[in-house]
């Protein structure tokens, strides 16, 4: 039994981060890659 709620823990602390992980990136590509697009549209 402790093996399996050891398990689930993994799991769950491995889809958050990695979840977490993904918001961050699209995040920064958002920052980084439409910031400068938006400067073009407004000149």
């Amino acid at each position: 039994l402790p093996v399996v709620i050891g398990s689930i823990l993994t799991i769950i602390t491995l889809f958050t981060f990695i979840r977490s992980s993904l918001l961050l990136s699209s995040g920064l590509l958002q920052k980084y890659l439409l910031k400068p697009f938006l400067r073009k549209n407004l000149i």
